[in-house]
């Protein structure tokens, strides 16, 4: 987490409270660095970074097809 991602953490925050879902500070900042870089979050958790405006996979659940 450094100063790029600290705009991205300012947003997904407001965003969460605006919503009425706020999101915990480590999990936004998870959410910042991932934002920032462009990169994809890998969780199982996925319903706490629903605000959070990324590609999100969740390695545990069984691929389709």
């Amino acid at each position: 987490f450094d100063a790029g991602s600290r705009t991205h953490y300012a947003e997904i925050m407001a965003t969460g409270r605006r919503r009425g879902q706020p999101m915990s500070a480590f999990d936004a900042q998870i959410a910042a660095i991932c934002r920032q870089h462009d990169a994809t979050l890998a969780t199982r958790n996925v319903a706490d970074f629903g605000t959070a405006k990324l590609l999100i996979v969740n390695p545990w659940t069984p691929p389709k097809g």
